[in-house]
């Protein structure tokens, strides 16, 4: 007779390590309401864009969460005092430009009456390029489909996304194909929510923050092809290029290749119009 793989005193051993682990996996996980990070109190009606409401998984890696309190709630009335705590634990523990450096890098603030006016997002200003790409760019990072929409024109160019259209899947003659060419833009909120989770991966997403940007205008005779309308101004219209794959990655001589996402100036600041791949 073979005897036990082991015997049950070795198996009492490994549920007490199993038991122990999973204590020490709990240990590490910071719950939610921890008292490790600062917390900052809005109050009163609902704030708008750029300030913060509740996103931990946004503020928590800068040591900070937001709660919003109602009456009557102690903490509605004592707001401003507690937030001039915060801010001051804030800056012992990161330093005094940690809510610049917040700002900087996710185009978004949190609620301080007595200090608002000194912080001002300029590098998010959607009235620039560089600042509508940022807010662009993270809006992408954050998965914020309403900011996408709000930064985006009614209708999206793009040609990878017309690969994966029924009118190129089930082409079968020449017209067929030269129809389904004809449609590769696409409504805001069909490219929101059914294409851009396959044309903008996480890791791709990853390259467009740290990666520089090229910024050029668009050309008279390209107008029509970015932007459905060779009346706009070439003034108005910017591409901004990004490097996605380095030269020699995919293989010894492959020349690289780029992303180019198309831009138009509009009353409420530049807007997302599309992207294409070179090559």
């Amino acid at each position: 007779m073979k005897k036990p793989l082991c015997d049950r005193a070795t198996m009492k051993k490994s549920r007490l390590l199993v038991y122990l682990f999973s204590l020490f996996l709990i240990g590490c996980i910071e719950p939610k309401n921890s008292a490790s990070f600062s917390v900052f109190y809005n109050n009163g009606e609902e704030l708008p864009i750029p300030f913060l409401e509740e996103n931990d998984s946004l503020t928590s890696p800068y040591g900070f969460i937001v709660r919003r309190v109602e009456e009557p709630d102690e903490k509605f009335y004592k707001a401003d005092e507690l937030n001039r705590k915060s801010y001051d634990q804030m800056v012992q523990q990161h330093g005094k430009n940690w809510l610049k450096e917040f700002e900087k890098e996710t185009c978004q603030t949190i609620y301080l009456d007595w200090k608002q006016n000194s912080f001002v997002l300029e590098a998010c200003d959607p009235m620039t390029i560089e600042g509508a790409w940022r807010l662009f760019v993270t809006a992408l990072d954050q998965n914020n489909d309403d900011r996408l929409k709000k930064y985006s024109l009614p209708q999206i160019l793009c040609p990878e996304c017309m690969y994966r259209t029924e009118a190129y899947q089930n082409r079968k003659t020449a017209k067929d194909l030269e129809n389904a060419y004809k449609n590769q833009r696409f409504p805001i909120e069909q490219f929101w929510e059914n294409e851009a989770p396959i044309e903008f991966p996480r890791k791709l997403i990853g390259i467009l923050k740290k990666e520089e940007i090229k910024i050029s205008s668009v050309l008279e005779h390209n107008l029509e092809y970015f932007f459905n309308d060779s009346t706009i101004n070439p003034k108005d219209a910017f591409l901004i290029s990004v490097v996605t794959t380095k030269p020699g990655v995919i293989g010894l001589g492959h020349e690289g290749g780029s992303h180019v996402f198309s831009f138009l100036r509009t009353a409420d600041g530049f807007k997302f119009g599309g992207l294409i791949t070179v090559p």
